[in-house]
């Protein structure tokens, strides 16, 4: 005569109804089930004892919240989701687990815990607290109740199927980014417009990019001058003018990353903007720098100065997302690198501040216009948001 595989599974003593093939089923086997609020594993009910190895087998990242204090069970899907709150988050309540957003899902969770319909989110932005920083996160999920016979309300807790969708969101985000950008800057005429019109552009994307500077090299080669800049005010982003020896000295990273025309990264910085999200302002306490190449080797441009989001971990996506950035503004300079940077320009005898075939030569932060013989400055006006360090 067959058995019914509730009779089968209430038979079995203690947790050995508990697969343990799986990390999170061995926690959930460690674990001394009596100290916490669901008592010991034989006085759970046939529902629980069921779903517990149901949650464990899917391959889907899953998360179980039973009873009236949501107590976390999940699988080895849902690990990488609480990062470092593993594995001390198996048995615990959820207010516990996730208190910095618990005022945020609880109202998702008491929906279908208390007979409502199930939560459907396609994203969710959350700060969480998982990696020892607050950090950015989006999510899709969905909340069901899971019915329950032995309990007055007749659901026994609500099962989350959760699936972390911060990498998709950011990379979309940065992409429209970078399309914005490389079709802005290069409509702009002039070296210094484009500097201040990618200045504009990066000031609408604080997550990514909380403050940036630009510098341009002058016509010498020798000076670097701060040509553009966008969240950070002119005390905080430093002298307007640069030689190679304050490049060495400067808090940025300059020096290292015009010699070797590589990105530089330098972490804790003091002083630098906070950068509001919501209702909560965070430091930013970490500064990149990318070079701007030019067209010549050996001859940066100039350089990108950028503060790394507080709430997103650097890494080499954040890196390469950078140095696309730079990119993208180099393609534009590049093209008129004889302008500048110590290459020849003005007439035959070199003066500067002629036309060259009717080209405009330009110096940085100023057009210089030939009108007849004389040559006379024009000042670019900058665009709300977007700061020019005169």
């Amino acid at each position: 005569m067959s058995v019914s595989p509730v009779v089968s599974l209430l038979a079995q003593p203690s947790t050995e109804f508990i697969p343990d093939k799986t990390e999170a089923g061995r926690v959930l086997r460690g674990i001394d089930w009596s100290r916490t609020p669901l008592g010991p594993e034989d006085t759970w009910s046939p529902t629980l004892r069921m779903m517990v190895p149901f949650v464990l087998a899917s391959r889907f990242p899953q998360l179980l919240w039973w009873g009236p204090e949501y107590i976390c069970i999940y699988n080895d899907g849902y690990i990488p989701v609480l990062g470092t709150k593993h594995p001390s988050a198996m048995g615990r309540p959820m207010r516990e687990v996730w208190s910095e957003v618990w005022e945020v899902l609880r109202p998702l969770i008491d929906t279908p815990f208390h007979g409502g319909p199930a939560s459907w989110v396609d994203d969710i932005e959350l700060e969480l607290r998982r990696h020892g920083f607050v950090e950015e996160a989006h999510f899709l999920f969905a909340y069901s109740p899971v019915p329950d016979e032995s309990v007055p309300s007749k659901i026994g807790g609500v099962i989350a199927t959760v699936i972390e969708i911060t990498d998709k969101i950011v990379t979309e985000r940065r992409v429209a980014l970078l399309r914005d950008l490389g079709s802005r800057v290069a409509e702009m005429g002039d070296d210094t417009a484009v500097c201040v019109e990618a200045a504009e552009v990066l000031a609408g994307h604080h997550k990514d990019v909380p403050f940036a500077i630009l510098y341009l090299f002058d016509r010498s080669g020798e000076k670097l001058t701060l040509t553009a800049r966008t969240g950070i005010d002119a005390e905080a982003a430093g002298p307007a003018i640069l030689t190679m020896a304050d490049c060495e000295a400067s808090r940025w990273p300059l020096g290292a990353a015009l010699s070797t025309e590589t990105l530089q990264i330098r972490r804790d910085v003091a002083g630098l903007p906070s950068v509001n999200y919501g209702v909560s302002a965070i430091e930013t306490t970490s500064v990149v720098v990318v070079p701007i190449k030019s067209n010549i080797s050996n001859r940066p441009a100039g350089a990108l100065v950028v503060g790394v989001s507080p709430r997103l971990r650097y890494d080499s996506n954040y890196a390469g997302f950078l140095e696309m950035l730079a990119a993208q503004i180099a393609s534009c300079v590049a093209t008129r690198l004889p302008t500048f940077c110590g290459w020849p320009v003005g007439d035959s005898d070199g003066t500067p501040g002629r036309r060259i075939g009717g080209e405009e030569v330009r110096d940085c932060g100023l057009t210089l216009r030939t009108v007849g013989e004389a040559t006379s400055p024009t000042q670019i006006d900058p665009k709300p948001g977007v700061k020019l360090p005169w």
